[in-house]
C-alpha cells in the first residue's frame, strides 16, 4: 500500500493493478525481499544486531559488506533505501510511510531489525487497512 500511495502522491498516476498484478509491484518486492541478492545483502548487514553497535558509518558497512558478498558488484537495494529516507526526511512525510521510515532507521540510523515488525504492528494497529491496496489515483491535467 506504501508504494501505491507514494507513487500516487508524488509520481502522479497509479494504480492498484500495477502494483498488485504487474511484474514490477508486489511480486518484484516478494522476491525481491525473500530470495534476491538485496535480500542476503541486507540480513547480512543487520546479522547478530551488530549494525546497531558497529562504529563504522552505516554506508562504510554497507559498502563493506557489499563488497566481501559480492566481489565488485553494486546493488541499488541499499541506496535505494537511503534515498528514500532522505526524500521522506525532506518533504516532513515519514509519518504517511511508516514501512519505508522504518526500512531507513534500520538501514541508516543504526535501530534494531526488529524496528520494521514493530513498525508493521503499529500500522495495523493504528489502522487495519494500513496495508490494503492504494486506491485509483489520476494525474491531474490543470
Amino acid at each position: 500500500a506504501e508504494m501505491a500511495e507514494f507513487a500516487c502522491r508524488f509520481l502522479g498516476a497509479s494504480s492498484a493493478h500495477t502494483f498488485l498484478l504487474e511484474a514490477c509491484g508486489v511480486g518484484d518486492l516478494v522476491l525481491t525481499c525473500t530470495a534476491g541478492r538485496g535480500h542476503r545483502l541486507a540480513a547480512k548487514y543487520v546479522e547478530g544486531g551488530e549494525h546497531v553497535i558497529d562504529p563504522a558509518p552505516p554506508r562504510a558497512r554497507w559498502a563493506k559488506i557489499e563488497e566481501a558478498m559480492f566481489a565488485g558488484m553494486r546493488l541499488p537495494d541499499w541506496h535505494s533505501a537511503e534515498a528514500m529516507r532522505d526524500f521522506l526526511t525532506f518533504h516532513a512525510c515519514a509519518a504517511s510511510f511508516p514501512l519505508f521510515a522504518a526500512i531507513g532507521r534500520v538501514a541508516y540510523d543504526r535501530q534494531p531489525a526488529s524496528h520494521l515488525l514493530d513498525a508493521v504492528r503499529e500500522a495495523l494497529t493504528s489502522s487495519p487497512t494500513a496495508l490494503r491496496p492504494a486506491r485509483l489515483c489520476v494525474r491531474s491535467t490543470l
